[in-house]
């Protein structure tokens, strides 16, 4: 488990502070705290072959025909 993704939280505040000690947020002996894992956020899916064919197919444009004479 990565430390970055491990919350603690006391009296309803996130303990956000890595470089702080327990003294200094006034954690006492028998206090609460809650440990917490947030999940990873998905990565972005790749687009499908499908998406990908029919974003790169050049758009076709009607062209009018020769006028006749």
């Amino acid at each position: 488990m990565a430390a970055d993704s491990l919350k603690l939280i006391a009296y309803g505040k996130v303990l956000d502070k890595d470089d702080s000690t327990a003294a200094e947020y006034s954690i006492k002996e028998n206090d609460f705290i809650v440990a917490m894992v947030q999940k990873k956020k998905p990565e972005p899916k790749a687009p499908k072959a499908e998406e990908v064919k029919k974003e790169e197919a050049p758009a076709t444009t009607a062209t009018n025909p020769p006028a006749a004479t």
